[in-house]
């Protein structure tokens, strides 16, 4: 950018556009809560943390927990709970300040790490 900005104020000329055939050219399409889902039978840990991160903050990634849609935000990887994929397990040894100890067994984004890519 600050290339740009000392190319502007020497009195460069502007770049030609692109042509919209040109192969450097990439456009790509919004990112929907569908192309997003985890699935938490398949999805490793790192697979479900990129998914979160790519709906993080607001509005974070729509899923289900116990028959309720849910947002999921500020996942980490978690060590010390295991469980069948997809399960909600509860966990005395794995704690955040201010949030409750049961996590989705299956996901980084419930503080689990079911398999290492």
């Amino acid at each position: 950018m600050l290339e740009a900005i000392a190319a502007i104020e020497a009195g460069h000329e502007a770049p030609a556009p692109r042509a919209s055939d040109d192969p450097r050219i990439r456009v790509r399409g919004p990112c929907r809560q569908a192309d997003r889902a985890i699935e938490w039978q398949h999805d490793t840990t790192v697979e479900v943390l990129r998914k979160i991160d790519s709906a993080d903050g607001m509005p974070g990634l729509i899923d289900s927990l116990f028959w309720q849609d849910v947002r999921l935000f500020d996942a980490h990887e978690a060590h010390g709970i295991s469980g069948e994929p997809g399960t909600v397990v509860r966990s005395a040894t794995v704690r955040w300040p201010g949030r409750p100890s049961t996590a989705r067994s299956g996901s980084a984004a419930s503080g689990v790490s079911r398999r290492r890519a």
